[in-house]
C-alpha cells in the first residue's frame, strides 16, 4: 500500500560526511552468485573480499540509511521486496513488499537531508523507470515520476543530484530526484548491459563508483566517461559502500 508522504523536492546532501577518525576505510558490502550459493561479502576498494556468510536472495540493489553502516538494506532480484541484513551477522529480515506496480527494481539510495530511501523500478519491456520513495521501516512506497528509458544502477551525490546507467546506450544518466525525469551526461565508454553490482557515492572521495564488467570504474559526472581503478575476479552484486573503522576490520581484512 502506497503512503500519503509527498517528497522534498530540495535536497542539499544525501551521504553521511566521512567520519572524523583518520583510521576510518572505505569498504564494501555486496553479495557473490558462487556455484550456486549466495556469499554476503564485505570487500575493500581493490577487491579483495571476506565471507561473512550466507544468504537467500540475490540483491537487485542494497544501500545504507545515513552513516548507519550496521544494516544494510536490499531488494530482491525479481520481486519488489524489501529486505534488512545485519552486516555483521548476515541475517536477512524481510520488511515488506512494495508497491511498485510490477516493475523489476535495479536501484536504491538513501537522501541524509530527508531521511528517506529511493528506489529505481524498471518496466517490462524496459522503456520506462519509474523513481519512488520507499519507507525503510514498512516498505510502503510513494511514486514521484517516470522517465523513458531503461536505467539500471542509482546514486545520488551531496549536492542532491542522482545519478543512473541508462542501459540502451550504456552512458551516464542525472536524475532528479524530485520529479524522477533523465537527461543523458555522456557515453560510459564501456557496454554495460545489466552487468552492474552498484553504483554509489564514495563517501571518503565523494567520487561516483560504478561496480561493473572487470571491476570498479570511477565515473567523470561531467562527462560520463568512466576510468578502470581496480580489477575484479568476481562479480558483486547489490554493492554499497561504507565507512568503516579499522577496529571493525582488525581481523586480517584491513587493506
Amino acid at each position: 500500500m502506497r503512503s500519503e508522504f509527498v517528497p522534498k523536492v530540495l535536497l542539499t546532501a544525501t551521504l553521511a560526511a566521512a567520519s572524523a577518525d583518520a583510521s576510518a576505510t572505505t569498504i564494501a558490502y555486496a553479495s557473490q552468485l558462487d556455484f550456486g550459493n549466495i556469499d554476503y561479502l564485505r570487500l575493500d576498494l581493490e577487491g579483495h573480499s571476506q565471507n561473512i556468510g550466507a544468504i537467500t536472495l540475490v540483491p537487485a540493489a542494497g544501500a545504507f540509511a545515513g552513516d548507519d553502516y550496521s544494516t544494510q538494506y536490499v531488494v530482491h532480484s525479481t520481486v519488489a521486496d524489501l529486505f534488512s541484513i545485519d552486516v555483521q551477522e548476515p541475517h536477512l529480515h524481510l520488511i515488506g513488499t512494495m508497491d511498485i506496480g510490477g516493475r523489476r527494481p535495479t536501484g536504491m539510495h538513501w537522501d541524509l537531508s530527508s531521511s528517506q530511501m529511493y528506489l529505481i523500478a524498471q518496466d517490462s519491456p524496459c522503456t520506462t523507470t519509474t523513481l519512488y520513495v520507499v519507507s525503510t521501516s514498512n516498505a510502503a512506497t510513494f511514486e514521484i515520476g517516470s522517465t523513458p528509458r531503461c536505467i539500471v544502477g542509482f546514486a545520488i551525490d551531496a549536492a542532491g543530484e542522482g545519478f543512473g546507467i541508462d542501459e540502451d546506450g550504456s552512458a551516464l544518466v542525472s536524475i532528479d530526484i524530485g520529479t524522477g525525469a533523465a537527461a543523458t551526461i555522456g557515453p560510459l565508454g564501456i557496454e554495460v548491459g545489466t552487468l552492474i553490482g552498484g553504483l554509489d557515492v564514495d563517501p571518503s572521495t565523494g567520487e561516483l563508483d560504478l561496480f561493473g564488467p572487470a571491476g570498479r570504474y570511477v565515473v567523470d559526472t561531467s562527462q560520463g566517461s568512466t576510468t578502470l581503478v581496480a580489477t575484479y575476479d568476481f562479480a558483486p552484486l547489490g554493492i554499497s559502500l561504507a565507512i568503516q573503522a579499522d577496529t571493525i576490520l582488525a581481523d586480517g581484512f584491513d587493506p
